[in-house]
């Protein structure tokens, strides 16, 4: 079973002419979770539709184009799934307003970030950030425990690693007040993120002999 969650109409009208190629080739069992907000259209690089139908691709990136530093690491890389994105993108800018390095990852298929033919390149997107942040409409693991697979399988070490979701069902409520509630609206991913940022040990200083 293959089950997609697009961020926008767009992307969901892009996942749905794949879905309908891909059954049509293949069979299989496909299901798109559609979303319940109104949400907006966001501004995606060129490209992107590529990027949707292989299950994931950056969304966001507050790197000057051209003015990248080779080798630099991001402060944050946030990795959102479905309408989680329109938050996560949000907070990327918030957080870029208060001086981090950061990017946004956006996941239309969960289970393709551990796949054999994916996960190297999904390693590579993440691997330059020294934490990442997971955010999905549902349980925290359903998306962190992929990401936690890659970063075993991969060799990748980042600081630290959080899963933001739904703790809690039985709840019943607007979309944005649970999101508020479970801590994964815009100021709970800016919140975790300066968190764990702030949670980085502080740099020793050695004395020079002499």
């Amino acid at each position: 079973v293959r089950v997609y969650e697009g961020a926008d109409a767009d992307e969901e009208r892009a996942l749905s002419r794949h879905i309908h190629d891909v059954a049509a080739k293949d069979g299989g069992i496909h299901y798109i979770r559609p979303a319940r907000l109104d949400t907006p259209i966001l501004t995606k690089p060129e490209g992107w539709q590529e990027g949707a139908r292989r299950g994931f691709y950056t969304l966001f990136d507050s790197s000057e184009p051209g003015k990248v530093e080779t080798g630099a690491a991001y402060d944050i890389a946030i990795v959102a799934s479905g309408v989680t994105a329109v938050d996560a993108v949000e907070a990327a800018k918030e957080l870029a307003g208060q001086g981090k390095r950061v990017k946004v990852i956006n996941v239309t298929q969960i289970k393709a970030v551990s796949d054999a033919q994916n996960k190297e390149l999904f390693a590579r997107m993440i691997g330059d950030s020294r934490h990442i942040i997971s955010v999905n409409d549902s349980l925290p693991e359903t998306l962190g425990d992929r990401i936690n697979s890659v970063l075993v399988s991969e060799h990748l070490q980042p600081v630290s690693v959080r899963a933001l979701g739904i703790n809690k069902y039985g709840e019943s409520g607007a979309p944005a007040e649970l999101y508020a509630r479970h801590g994964f609206d815009k100021a709970g991913i800016v919140k975790s993120a300066l968190e764990a940022v702030a949670s980085l040990p502080a740099t020793k200083t050695v004395p020079v002999q002499g």
